[in-house]
């Protein structure tokens, strides 16, 4: 005598459970979409901006100028021109250009670093301030990032005080920015 089988008995018959595997596939096709358009939508590409490097690099160093101007005379001067490097855009290459300028040192690295945070948040601009030590001396850094710069950091101690600068990614290659005469 056959045994009955338990398994068709709890699962329906054999039909029924193609139907559940197809309807199982479905579901898991549907919720893969949507995990996908999900995810893409919570993705925000910047859209690139629309400058030009003559124009990125003059945005650049007119807040690099005006900042170093608020600091007063510290015999600046330039460590680098404005360099030629490439950037990460939205996940392609891009390019840019830095630039450092250092001065002399500070008497009161704590009264520069409140000028620059204060004279860079009275242009509307986020500013972060941080501590870099080392076991010769310590040094404060302000950094900004908005519209006009990748970045500026105003590092200052009683042994030196500089701006490292990067001007915004701009897309395209720096070797095409070369290839056309663009730098």
């Amino acid at each position: 005598m056959k045994k009955p089988n338990n398994y068709a008995a709890h699962f329906g018959t054999v039909g029924s459970c193609r139907a559940f595997r197809r309807q199982r596939s479905m579901i898991a096709g549907v919720l893969l979409v949507l995990v996908a358009v999900s995810v893409e939508g919570c993705t925000t590409r910047t859209p690139p901006p629309s400058m030009s490097l003559a124009e990125s690099r003059e945005r650049m160093l007119a807040l690099v100028d005006a900042t170093a101007a608020a600091l007063g005379n510290r015999e600046w001067r330039e460590a680098s021109g404005a360099n030629l490097q490439g950037c990460l855009l939205n996940g392609t290459e891009g390019h840019n250009l830095t630039y450092v300028r250092g001065g002399r040192a500070s008497s009161d690295p704590e009264r520069d670093a409140a000028i620059v945070r204060e004279f860079w948040e009275s242009r509307g601009y986020e500013v972060s301030v941080g501590r870099s030590s080392n076991p010769r001396h310590t040094s404060l850094e302000v950094d900004v990032e908005n519209e006009d710069v990748r970045f500026v950091r105003y590092s200052v101690s009683d042994r030196y005080s500089g701006f490292t600068a990067e001007s915004v990614c701009l897309p395209g290659t720096s070797d095409e920015v070369i290839d056309r005469g663009e730098y």
